[in-house]
Parts: C-alpha cells; structure tokens; sequence
C-alpha cells in the first residue's frame, strides 16, 4: 500500500490488534491471558457475528 505512493516501510509495530491495546512489556512471541474486560469484549464481537 504504501509503495504504490513510493514509500518504503522498513519497520513496523503493532499496538493495536483490533479493540485491545497490546501490553508494551512483553517481548516479541510473548502472550498473557486477557482479563476480565478484554474476554467481554471478545464475548461482544462473537454475539455479534451470529
């Protein structure tokens, strides 16, 4: 996307995966558990796609 306008991306970070703001501690591969708020939101989103 950005090359089509002549922009070469040579790094990228995600903060972001959707509505869930990722933790900047953790390493890269690095995971935990959502807590209590997140698993509503994912609770949301299913009910929602039925």
């Amino acid at each position: 996307m950005f090359l089509t306008v002549g922009v070469k991306v040579t790094s990228l970070k995600r903060t972001h995966f959707g509505a869930f703001e990722l933790d900047p501690n953790l390493a890269a591969g690095e995971y935990r558990a959502l807590n209590q708020a997140e698993l509503e939101i994912v609770r949301h989103y299913l009910e929602k796609s039925y």
